[in-house]
C-alpha cells in the first residue's frame, strides 16, 4: 500500500479477479513524490487554505480517499480529490490498493487492509479512510457481508450508484466497422455461423502459438468446468474423459473449437477469441458458442502482456471489462447476448449476459457527520459510462490519469460544483442492508 496526496499518474490495470498490476510500486511512489513536490492545483480560483476533519474526540486528520489501482478508479479518485480539496477546502490523503476487498477493509478501518487474516481495527469504528469511488461488487458479496457482520454499527455504505460495469466478449472497431448491415458483428446473431463471420477475422493459423498457453495448462483442464459444459450443452465431442477427469478437446494443443463449421473445418472457418489468466470466462464462451451456434475458436494468452497485445495486433474477439483503458483505443463494442438470467447462471447456465451490476461510490459510516459537504459530493456524483469511455481512450493514448481528471474537471467545473449539496437527513444515514456487494 502506498499513500500520497493524489493518485499517481502511472496506469494500473485489473483482471477478473482484480489482481494484475501493470507497473511496479516503486514507479508509483516516484510519481507520487513528484506530485507532492509540484504542489499544483487544477482549477482556477482553487481553495488553497484547507482544513482537516475533526472527530468527536478532537482528533484531526485528512479526508481519506481509497481507490483500486486501475485507470478508471484513479481518474475518479482524482476528480474527487479536486472537488474535496480545491472546492470544499479539505486536506486529503490517498491510499491505493490492488483489490476491491482491500479497499473495503480500509473503509471499515481495518489496521492491515491487505491482510485478510488480520481483522484488528475492523470493528472499532476508528477509520481514517472515508471515500471510495468505483467499487465493483461482482464476486465479493460474501466478503462484504462478512465485514458488515463484524462491524454492523460502523459499516461503510453505498453513497451513490455510478453506472453498470461490463465484463464480457468484445470486438474492436477495425473488425465491427467492416459490416454495416444487420445483423452486426457485435451481436450473437451477427456472429452466427450461417453468416460466415470468420471472413471478417484473422484465421487462427495467423496466431503465433508461442504467445498462447497450451490447453492442458488452462481451465480447459478443469474437470468441474468441463463437466458443467457437457451438462449444459451435451457436446460430447468437445470434452473427453481422462484419468484426471474431463478436459476440453483442443485443436493443435492451443485452440478449443466450437461445434459446427469451426470444428468440422479443423479450425479453418472460425472466429478467434482471446482470453487471459488461466482462462477468464472460458466456460462461459464455450457455452455461448455451442448454444448460439457461434463458430468460436477459444485461446488463452500466455501472460498478461500477451493478453494486452494480441487484440491490438490481430482481428479477434477478446475478453475485457469496462471501464478500463487497456483496449480503449480499439474503440471496442460489447458483444450482446440475451439479458442476464441470474437463476440460470446459478444453475451453471452461462449462455446469457454476464451480470456484473451497478458500480458504486462508497463512504465510511462517519463521513456524513464529519463532513456533510464531502458526503454530499459523493452522494450526488454522477458520470456516464460513455463519458468514462472517452476519458479511458485519452488515458490509453498516453494522457495521465491525473491530467485526464483535471481536464474533465476544468471543462465541467459547473457540473462538478453542482454535485456539492448537503443531502437531507434521511439520505445521510447509511444502512448496512443497502451496501455494496448486496
Amino acid at each position: 500500500v502506498f499513500k500520497c496526496r493524489r493518485p499517481c499518474a502511472t496506469e494500473w490495470y485489473f483482471a477478473m479477479p482484480v489482481t494484475t498490476l501493470r507497473f511496479i510500486l516503486s514507479v508509483g511512489l516516484i510519481s507520487c513524490l513528484a506530485d507532492l513536490v509540484a504542489g499544483t492545483t487544477c482549477l482556477q480560483n482553487a481553495v488553497t487554505t484547507r482544513k482537516d476533519l475533526v472527530n468527536a474526540k478532537g482528533e484531526s486528520y485528512p479526508v481519506g480517499l481509497v481507490y483500486g489501482d486501475w485507470a478508471s478508479a484513479q481518474v475518479l479518485a482524482e476528480i474527487a480529490h479536486i472537488a474535496i480539496e480545491e472546492i470544499l477546502g479539505y486536506n486529503t490523503q490517498f491510499a491505493g490498493y490492488s483489490s476491491i476487498p482491500e479497499t473495503w477493509r480500509a473503509l471499515f478501518g481495518c489496521t492491515n487492509p491487505t491482510d485478510t487474516s488480520d481483522n484488528s481495527g475492523c470493528s472499532d469504528g476508528n477509520t481514517r479512510s472515508h471515500v471510495m469511488m468505483e467499487s465493483w461488487p461482482l464476486g465479493y458479496a460474501s466478503t462484504w457481508n462478512q465485514l458488515v457482520d463484524a462491524n454492523y454499527d460502523f459499516a461503510a455504505f453505498r453513497a451513490s450508484n455510478l453506472f453498470n460495469g461490463l465484463v464480457g466478449m468484445y470486438i474492436g472497431k477495425a473488425v465491427w466497422e467492416q459490416k454495416t448491415s444487420a445483423p452486426l458483428l457485435d451481436t450473437k446473431e451477427g456472429l452466427h455461423e450461417d453468416g460466415q463471420p470468420w471472413t471478417y477475422f484473422d484465421p487462427i493459423s495467423a496466431f503465433n502459438t508461442s504467445k498462447l498457453t497450451p490447453c492442458t495448462s488452462t481451465e480447459f483442464a478443469n474437470d468441474n468446468f468441463m463437466q458443467n459444459y457437457l451438462t449444459i450443452t451435451g457436446d460430447t465431442a468437445g470434452v473427453s474423459l481422462t484419468g484426471n477427469g474431463y478436459v476440453g478437446v483442443c485443436h493443435a494443443d492451443y485452440w478449443w473449437l466450437a461445434p459446427g463449421e469451426c470444428r468440422t473445418s479443423s479450425g479453418l472457418r472460425c472466429v478467434p477469441v482471446i482470453t487471459g489468466g488461466t482462462g477468464w470466462a472460458l466456460e462461459e464462451y464455450m457455452q455461448k458458442a455451442t448454444v448460439w451456434q457461434l463458430p468460436l475458436a477459444i485461446g488463452v494468452a500466455k501472460d498478461f502482456q500477451e493478453f494486452g497485445e494480441l487484440p491490438m495486433s490481430m482481428k479477434c474477439l477478446f475478453y475485457w471489462w469496462e471501464p478500463d483503458s487497456l483496449f480503449a483505443t480499439l474503440e471496442p463494442k460489447y458483444v450482446t447476448f440475451p439479458a442476464h438470467n441470474a437463476a440460470a447462471w446459478a444453475d451453471g447456465n452461462q449462455t446469457t449476459t454476464n451480470g456484473v451490476g451497478m458500480l458504486e461510490n462508497l463512504v465510511s459510516y462517519d463521513l456524513p457527520d464529519l463532513a456533510p459537504d464531502v458526503y454530499g459530493f459523493v452522494y450526488h456524483f454522477q458520470m456516464s459510462m460513455d463519458t468514462m469511455r472517452g476519458i479511458m481512450r485519452d488515458v490509453a493514448s498516453g494522457e495521465s490519469t491525473k491530467d485526464a481528471a483535471c481536464r474533465w474537471a476544468t471543462l465541467n467545473t459547473g457540473v462538478l460544483r453542482s454535485f456539492i449539496q448537503i443531502p437531507t437527513t434521511e439520505s445521510t444515514t447509511g444502512s448496512a442492508g443497502s451496501t455494496a456487494g448486496s
